[in-house]
């Protein structure tokens, strides 16, 4: 790691932003934004640094979503609660709650596949001041557990097959003149589809209280700053 420090303050030693550090940015386009392509790498690395958020620190994701389609292909940059808190805390107008966050739950929506704790919605609170001579004063945000938690549907994949479209992917495509595909519901079968949780995002399985509660903390902040 070539780190370049630039003062000592208080026997801490800072170090130059990692977009500046040649060998930070292989690393991160070689881990945390791997799956980005050149034009979507220099656009992650423009939004961390316009935000001073690091993605080796986990406070900033990039998401790209159906790689191999460029039709559809998309890139989604997200902030991460440590990301957000990072931003407030360097504004010295931001102090973190002194409650715990206040979850609602209902013995009707719970679901051991979709709700096991049957939350129906959080509220989570910070103290924001305008500035540094103003009081603090606590604001909060709310969110629900069926708008934020991640149902996936999933049916029984032997009811379904791939037909074609009478589309087909144009010159420049990874897969021109391929047809493109759809999955259908075969003739006479049952979809059975079930609701649940997607088992892809464990932590809102295993700790679902939280991820909620961070999603309703990331709310107070966007309303802060």
């Amino acid at each position: 790691m070539n780190l370049v420090p630039l003062n000592q303050t208080a026997g801490l030693t800072r170090v130059a932003p990692w977009w500046t550090d040649k060998n930070q940015v292989a690393l991160c386009k070689r881990t945390a934004a791997k799956d980005c392509d050149a034009d979507e790498f220099d656009q992650f690395v423009s939004v961390c640094r316009d935000l001073n958020l690091s993605p080796m620190r986990k406070q900033v994701y990039a998401f790209v979503f159906n790689k191999t389609d460029m039709e559809r292909r998309n890139m989604s940059i997200v902030v991460a609660i440590d990301g957000g808190r990072s931003i407030a805390a360097r504004s010295g107008n931001y102090r973190p709650d002194n409650q715990k966050p206040q979850w609602t739950f209902k013995a009707g929506l719970k679901d051991a596949l979709k709700n096991p704790h049957g939350i129906e919605k959080c509220t989570v609170g910070i103290f924001h001041r305008p500035t540094k001579n103003d009081p603090f004063e606590r604001i909060v945000h709310t969110v629900y557990w069926d708008e934020y938690a991640p149902i996936v549907k999933n049916g029984d994949p032997d009811a379904y097959e791939w037909v074609g479209t009478g589309e087909y992917y144009p010159e420049g495509h990874a897969r021109a003149g391929k047809e493109k595909q759809r999955k259908k519901l075969r003739e006479g079968a049952s979809a059975n589809v079930t609701e649940r949780l997607d088992p892809s995002k464990q932590q809102w399985i295993k700790a679902g209280r939280n991820q909620i509660a961070k999603c309703a903390e990331m709310g107070a902040l966007r309303k802060g700053w």
